[in-house]
């Protein structure tokens, strides 16, 4: 499911694109679904990745990933010679948790080529899900999600770095009634899960059988995919 999330992701921002190819910058890169993704089409791709367990398992698959935090990353080792910067660079539920945020979009406006683009999913604190289910949203992640962003204030926190909104959509991810289920548990919707789990047959593996029990949809999770690109 999180394979087809990243194909779907990626057929969102694809038209918005300066450029179709180039050479890529995924931060966060975590088990490395996203550049399979870009490689498969035509990218160049480099990751970043600071857990060590997630670092060692993208390098056995192939990958040019380094664990330096974004702040003292050096893409003058990283770009091919004579290319300024990054044609894309990915942050997929990042840009929430860095405690330096300021020091880092400078670093990223400074990594991105002057045709590139920015593309970041983060939760949306202006989102139908944040209002309908207030304290209760599951993005609200104490210590883990640091800051919260609409994308009128995204607008107004990365302008000074030379740096706009392009685009932006709604954004969800791939699940099941398993997943689904596991979900509502982990955050505290147990009185929810417990009645699917009666309803619809769900206990962990068991509750993959073949029909619609194991039909995956796209369901929002009150997240925005927003693309940034250079102002000048």
């Amino acid at each position: 499911m999180r394979d087809k999330t990243f194909q779907r992701w990626y057929r969102d921002i694809e038209p918005s694109l300066l450029l179709k190819t180039g050479t890529a910058l995924d931060v966060g890169c975590a088990s490395g679904s996203f550049l399979r993704v870009l490689s498969q089409k035509g990218w160049d791709v480099k990751g970043i990745e600071l857990d060590q367990d997630m670092l060692e398992n993208v390098k056995q698959q192939g990958y040019d990933v380094s664990n330096t935090p974004l702040e003292h990353y050096d893409s003058s080792t990283n770009l091919p010679a004579g290319q300024a910067g990054f044609q894309l660079i990915t942050l997929f539920d990042v840009i929430e948790h860095l405690p330096y945020l300021n020091k880092d979009l400078e670093k990223l406006s400074g990594l991105l080529d002057n045709k590139g683009s920015i593309v970041l999913v983060t939760p949306n604190i202006k989102s139908m899900q944040h209002r309908l289910l207030g304290s209760k949203w599951f993005q609200f992640k104490p210590r883990e999600h640091i800051y919260y962003f609409s994308p009128k204030t995204l607008e107004q926190v990365v302008k000074p770095y030379n740096l706009k909104i392009k685009h932006v959509l709604p954004c969800g991810q791939y699940a099941d009634f398993s997943f689904l289920h596991n979900r509502l548990n982990k955050y505290g919707f147990t009185m929810i899960a417990s009645l699917m789990k009666r309803s619809m047959g769900i206990s962990g593996p068991a509750g993959r059988q073949a029909g619609w029990k194991d039909k995956a949809w796209y369901a929002g999770t009150g997240s925005m995919l927003v693309i940034l690109q250079k102002t000048s």
